[in-house]
């Protein structure tokens, strides 16, 4: 039985918020309904905040309940036409099945760029993919379960038709490192608010290039749900302020530190093999089938809470093998060295 505060090692799946975080939100939620000029007021204000973190326009800058609500409201336009949507071997699943049932609807068609032998990172592999009929190029900036870095700008460079767009999946890069979609060379940037970031749950950002405007035919206002709750709204806005003034790259380095901390120990683990990373604070453990029962219960016997990926379901077209055990562990600022000690003793144990 866990009889200690646990250990929190999971900010790729949500971030802990600060504790300024959850009293903006609950200073919101409590103020006198039937003023929507206020209420607009914290609409505006997290527009604003998140348009600063990603150096743009708040007029390109639209807000959401979470990743994959903006991404299906965005790509509803994108396959109204027939035509070929190129995917990423490590599009987020949820996105994956989506395409899938949609490619049952209509004439749109799904072609992977496969991530095996790493062709998903080589731009020349979606180059030679291009053609007239492409409606959208689609991939994430880091992936989910390695943490790998897609090399999101050169493929955004290559030469395509006006009306293809790239879409990228920021969810597990918004607040861990600098991003600028315009630099980027993106149309359409998703992401949850809540991972690294330390949002609350149920808030997510995007952004929507003047040539999405242009082929979706709509203006980014007309994506953006108008039922945002305001209280997570108001919490949304604190944890932007809070980012921006520790700052990204203090941030990253930080992380950075921790995540070295955990792999060198690692290292020296047996029930686990440590995968390469590209973005500081995702560590990915390859498991043995047979030795994730004692590590699972290592880690919840010392209130470790760590994710265990199915990498088949996240990622479905990675060619990741069904059953295959992955453990992620991600850290972030709120972890201490106290914390990296009792992970690597627990893993250590199993």
């Amino acid at each position: 039985m866990i009889t200690h505060t646990p250990i929190y090692m999971n900010a790729c799946s949500h971030g802990l918020p600060d504790a300024s975080c959850a009293e903006a939100v609950g200073r919101e939620a409590l103020r006198p309904a039937g003023r929507p000029d206020e209420e607009a007021a914290v609409r505006d204000r997290a527009r604003r905040t998140c348009a600063a973190l990603l150096g743009t326009d708040p007029a390109r800058v639209g807000l959401g309940v979470g990743t994959f609500q903006l991404w299906g409201a965005a790509m509803e336009r994108v396959s109204v036409r027939p035509g070929r949507i190129l995917v990423a071997g490590h599009e987020w699943g949820d996105h994956v099945r989506w395409l899938q049932r949609r490619m049952v609807r209509n004439a749109t068609t799904i072609e992977v760029v496969p991530a095996e032998g790493g062709e998903a990172f080589d731009p020349a592999a979606w180059a030679a993919r291009m053609g007239e009929d492409v409606l959208a190029l689609c991939l994430p900036l880091v992936t989910s379960v390695e943490g790998l870095r897609y090399p999101a700008k050169e493929i955004a460079a290559l030469a395509r038709p006006e009306g293809a767009l790239v879409v990228i999946d920021a969810a597990q890069a918004l607040g861990r490192v600098p991003i600028d979609p315009e630099d980027l060379g993106c149309d359409i940037l998703v992401s949850t608010a809540r991972k690294w970031l330390r949002g609350p749950r149920q808030t997510a950002v995007f952004w929507l290039s003047e040539r999405a405007e242009r082929t979706l035919e709509c203006e980014v206002r007309s994506i953006e749900p108008v039922d945002i709750n305001g209280a997570l709204l108001a919490g949304l806005s604190q944890a932007v302020d809070l980012t921006q003034t520790r700052g990204i790259p203090a941030i990253s380095e930080d992380v950075a530190t921790l995540e070295q901390q955990l792999r060198v120990g690692l290292e020296e683990a047996p029930a686990v093999a440590v995968r390469r990373a590209e973005t500081a604070g995702t560590i990915s453990c390859a498991v043995h089938p047979d030795k994730k029962p004692a590590l699972d219960a290592k880690l919840r016997e010392n209130g470790i809470v760590a994710k265990w990926c199915n990498a088949a379901r996240d990622e479905p077209l990675s060619g990741a093998e069904p059953g295959a055990a992955s453990l992620r562990i991600s850290p972030h600022v709120y972890n201490t060295d106290e914390d990296i000690a009792a992970v690597l003793g627990a893993v250590r144990a199993a």
